[in-house]
């Protein structure tokens, strides 16, 4: 113990262990305790004795706080593609990443195979064993659909208050055409004339 506390930590060191080592490396400086005249050994079996117990209960709360914001269960995420005016998007390429905290490292990536639905709608399920989360992390939503692509987030919560979280995303560099307008109206004319031959066609048709 002596060894490891007289040397400096190499690499990441924790804030807390950092501390403990600073207190232990001060108590090994004194020349007594409470009082009492104490040797080199002395003052290191005190200071094990005493900051060893520090030491664990640090761990311990750090360990518990981890634990506390670990992804307590699957997490569904989903939503709607729209393009600019509020037409869903069908077909489009969502992508979610799970970024530790605010970013912009990335825990983990998951698609929605193969791609938008009809109605735009897309779900990807978080598992929390293949794909770890954490709350607070960014749940961040990307959806790409024929070369544009736009993003949109929110911030996960508990499972257990809030198993499914909603992120709508609208790509606003792609508009669909709407079945309306005057091509609209020439389709309906030409369906109308169509159909209107077939009915005819039919009562000349001998029984």
């Amino acid at each position: 113990m002596v060894g490891f506390i007289d040397r400096e930590p190499k690499g990441y060191c924790p804030g807390w262990l950092s501390r403990t080592i600073s207190a232990m490396r001060r108590m090994l400086s004194l020349d007594s305790v409470f009082g009492v005249p104490a040797s080199r050994g002395r003052l290191a079996t005190f200071a094990t004795a005493v900051l060893s117990t520090a030491l664990l209960v640090a761990i311990g709360f750090n360990t518990a706080s981890d634990s506390a914001l670990a992804g307590d269960g699957p997490k569904i995420v989903t939503g709607y593609v729209y393009d600019a005016v509020g037409n869903p998007l069908s077909g489009a390429n969502v992508t979610l990443e799970v970024l530790i905290g605010m970013g912009p490292s990335v825990r983990t990536t998951m698609w929605y195979y193969p791609t938008s639905e009809i109605d735009g709608y897309y779900s990807i399920t978080v598992d929390d064993f293949l794909h770890p989360w954490m709350i607070g992390d960014t749940l961040q939503v990307t959806a790409k659909y024929t070369g544009y692509q736009a993003t949109n987030s929110t911030v996960a919560t508990s499972s257990s208050t809030q198993p499914v979280q909603y992120v709508n995303v609208t790509i606003s560099d792609v508009t669909i055409p709407e079945f309306g307008g005057f091509a609209g109206s020439v389709a309906f004319v030409s369906i109308g004339l169509v159909a209107t031959v077939v009915i005819i066609r039919r009562r000349k048709t001998p029984a």
